[in-house]
């Protein structure tokens, strides 16, 4: 099967990426039912800090950060940097903290590149938190299953920005441990945090029941 270019994969990325936007304005509408302020663009700065913390630990995964798979990251949001959150809280904890652009990651060596992912990740649990506190409620009740669709999009920016990074996307190519590290961030910042407030309103429900 012909590979898709990088141009191309970047392309599809985006596509997905408004595929979840789409998604976010929906479960926004619904959840301004039971929390009328709500704010749908807030939901979407947390997603795109998850997004971009999966796909950062994607990226140094092989110990090669390259300019383009920084560019895709950088780019492939809209609504902020993941980088500002994690300056702005990281300041706060430790005075002397460096202030990071995406232009510097590049310099960075291997190992702090590494280390800045594995930090990233730490930040953005707190928004991954608070994007699913209502959206999983919605989903529960909704028969529309907006954690599998968003699932989705969140595969499909995976496996872009890898082919990015390979020179193209081949269906065929196996699951190599780059992609894993990024699967496990996705648990952790997503699934995880789904499943988790998923269950605490399953159980307030119960319990509301049995009252």
């Amino acid at each position: 099967m012909v590979k898709l270019t990088p141009g191309e994969c970047f392309s599809r990325a985006c596509d997905a990426y408004e595929r979840a936007k789409a998604l976010i304005a929906e479960l926004t509408e619904k959840t301004k039912e039971l929390a009328k302020d709500f704010n749908g663009e807030v939901a979407m700065r947390q997603f795109d800090l998850i997004i971009q913390a999966i796909l950062l630990n994607l990226a140094v995964e092989d110990g090669e950060l390259a300019p383009v798979e920084i560019s895709f990251i950088e780019n492939i949001t809209e609504y902020g940097s993941v980088l500002d959150t994690v300056n702005r809280e990281m300041k706060e904890q430790s005075p002397t903290w460096r202030d990071m652009g995406w232009g510097d990651i590049a310099s960075l060596s291997p190992e702090y590149q590494d280390k800045l992912a594995t930090i990233v990740a730490a930040v953005v649990e707190k928004y991954a938190n608070e994007f699913t506190y209502f959206f999983s409620a919605i989903d529960y009740i909704d028969e529309k299953d907006y954690e599998r669709e968003l699932t989705y999009c969140l595969f499909e920016l995976i496996l872009m920005l890898d082919a990015v990074d390979e020179g193209g996307y081949d269906p065929d190519e196996a699951l190599d441990d780059e992609r894993l590290r990024a699967l496990r961030a996705f648990e952790i910042l997503f699934k995880d945090k789904w499943k988790e407030k998923t269950d605490r309103f399953k159980k307030a429900i119960e319990e509301s029941d049995e009252g």
